[in-house]
């Protein structure tokens, strides 16, 4: 099948699974939403970074938006960090395009996202702008979740990677793609990155497509312009790539044409993306994380946030909210249940570097979380989630993924792998979704059928959650199929696309 008409596909789906998710999920029910939405509407208006606040952390700056954007800021009072209290309880969003002065703690993070978000902002104020906003970041992760597809069905001999491709996206990265939050754009991008990198090291080493290299050009681009630490990820995936075959790596990179343009204008946009977030204080953060006592040895320091790694394994399946309604056990067995088969298989047909590089990337999943936890432990509490390290993360399925077609196993046994993974997935992920919706619209606390008939006092999405539970079995069941009749179909390599 064409590389456009996979992409073209694989993008509506993903983006009509994403908008699901949106229509679930009340103004500022995504963590950090209303100030991402201040940012947003700050930037497009030409305010890139805001004034300090005397008093204040570094993080919280000052900007100028229409009052509504600036009111946002109490719309989840009544019900963050209380997943019994549905979010009927938020006051109404009010359309006022006054301009006001009010405050962020993401004010300083790199713009770009925010130039594409905040565009419905400047023609209006109502929650549909809101609405629309969630749209435009939805199709970006779509778009770029799309491209990893695929780039994997069409230049990858590993049916798998497009199963790794559906392991990576979990309930969390489509929560987050359905809410105004940047970290959805980098995870999609350091996804897309992944692969297409993966890809081109193991299979196009010695010939690379030039699609391919402009693949994993813009999507490395669209990584290190995302967030803060977005170039540190990047950094960390040309490594993994260089440490997969480093002599045939070394004469792809110092061969002439688009891969040495390609790495020269990673360095050159990786830099300035640094510069920038050293010179701004991008990396301010709000110490909101749970304090360290002056007299905590850095032992201790240390032992706690390593103590995180299983907190962060089941926030990067998902906990929705702020974050504070974790995925139903189902989903959480189902999808570590996928990872392990995929890593299992991946270090199966792995040679004995390419185990060693799986090694490398499932300790510094662990280790680099640690690290910066403990950098910032002192200053700013225990601040991490899963979602500011999912860059990292999702490199251990794909890698493994793009793997296994080097396995001697029965060639049966990767088609099979395949419908049964994505069958649970697609299981977990509705699951998913529902305990989510429940959690807006009635609280953890009800019983399942008031969420079918939820009565006056619950929280009412645009459409009746009746018709959001049928249309994300349908959406999510179609997705699945799809991703399954890719997987199963016979690998071809089109390295002239």
């Amino acid at each position: 099948m064409a590389f456009g008409r996979v992409w073209l596909v694989s993008t509506g789906l993903l983006f009509a699974v994403s908008m699901l998710w949106s229509l679930a999920t009340p103004i500022g029910g995504a963590p950090d939403e209303p100030a991402q939405l201040i940012k947003a509407a700050a930037t497009v208006r030409g305010e890139l970074t805001g004034t300090g606040v005397r008093g204040q952390a570094r993080a919280v700056v000052r900007m100028k938006v229409p009052e509504a954007f600036a009111a946002a800021n109490k719309i989840p009072d009544c019900f963050r960090f209380r997943p019994t209290q549905p979010a009927s309880c938020a006051p109404k969003w009010q359309d006022s395009k006054r301009l006001v002065y009010t405050t962020t703690y993401v004010g300083r993070y790199p713009p770009l996202y925010y130039f594409f978000v905040g565009l419905p902002s400047l023609i209006s104020a109502s929650s549909v702008a809101v609405r629309t906003m969630r749209a435009i970041g939805a199709a970006i992760s779509a778009i770029l979740l799309g491209l990893a597809i695929a780039t994997a069905a069409t230049w990858s001999r590993s049916r798998l990677l497009i199963v790794a491709i559906a392991v990576a996206a979990t309930p969390l990265v489509m929560f987050l793609s359905g809410a105004v939050n940047p970290n959805s754009m980098e995870i999609a991008a350091a996804v897309c990155a992944w692969v297409a990198g993966i890809v081109l090291v193991v299979e196009h080493v010695e010939h690379p497509p030039r699609a391919l290299v402009v693949v994993f050009v813009v999507a490395g681009v669209i990584l290190e312009l995302s967030r803060a630490l977005s170039p540190l990820w990047m950094v960390g995936i040309l490594g993994v790539l260089w440490l997969l075959d480093p002599p045939r790596t070394r004469r792809l990179a110092c061969r002439l044409g688009p891969t040495r343009t390609g790495l020269v204008t990673l360095g050159v946009v990786g830099a300035g993306a640094g510069i920038y977030s050293l010179a701004l204080h991008t990396y301010a953060i709000l110490p909101a994380g749970p304090p360290v006592r002056p007299s905590t040895s850095t032992l201790h320091i240390v032992e706690a946030a390593f103590g995180h790694t299983t907190q962060y394994l089941n926030q990067a399946i998902g906990v929705f909210g702020w974050p504070d309604t974790p995925s139903p056990a189902v989903t959480i067995a189902l999808w570590f249940a996928a990872i392990g088969t995929i890593l299992v298989l991946g270090l199966a047909a792995s040679r004995r570097r390419q185990a060693l590089c799986l090694a490398a990337v499932a300790v510094a999943a662990i280790v680099v979380p640690t690290a910066i936890t403990v950098s910032h432990a002192r200053v700013d509490g225990f601040v991490g989630q899963a979602r500011d390290f999912f860059p990292i993360f999702v490199g251990l399925p794909l890698l493994a993924g793009a793997l296994i077609f080097e396995t001697s196993l029965d060639a049966r046994v990767p088609r099979r792998v395949a419908v049964l993974v994505l069958s649970g997935l697609a299981v977990a992920g509705f699951a998913a979704f529902v305990v989510a919706l429940q959690r807006n619209v009635v609280g953890t606390a009800a019983a399942f059928d008031r969420l079918l008939d939820p009565g006056p006092n619950a929280w009412h999405p645009p459409v009746a959650p009746s018709l959001l539970i049928i249309g994300a079995a349908a959406v999510i069941a179609a997705l699945s199929a799809w991703l399954a009749y890719l997987s199963l179909a016979p690998a071809r390599s089109l390295a002239s696309v």
